[in-house]
């Protein structure tokens, strides 16, 4: 993996993005098959999940997981932004 020294941040070669929006236990088990999926590829891997004024907190579930960043947005912002 390369770090991009401007931003300190990985640079993958695949980069997943997933959007949110109060998803429950859904989101946990999203990201679990989406790493379980790319698992063995031979690529980096950066999963991106995007919670747009999430109310119930599952993306607390993912914070800190290796390789999944979260982006939250409050309040919701809607598709466009």
């Amino acid at each position: 993996m390369t770090i991009d020294t401007e931003r300190r941040a990985p640079i993958a070669d695949v980069a997943v993005v997933i959007p949110a929006l109060n998803p429950g236990d859904a989101l946990a088990r999203t990201v679990a098959d989406v790493r379980r999926h790319l698992e063995g590829s031979g690529r980096t891997v950066e999963i991106v999940v995007v919670s747009d004024g999430s109310t119930d907190g599952s993306e607390a579930a993912v914070i800190g997981w290796v390789g999944v960043r979260v982006v939250s947005h409050h309040p919701r912002r809607g598709k466009g932004y």
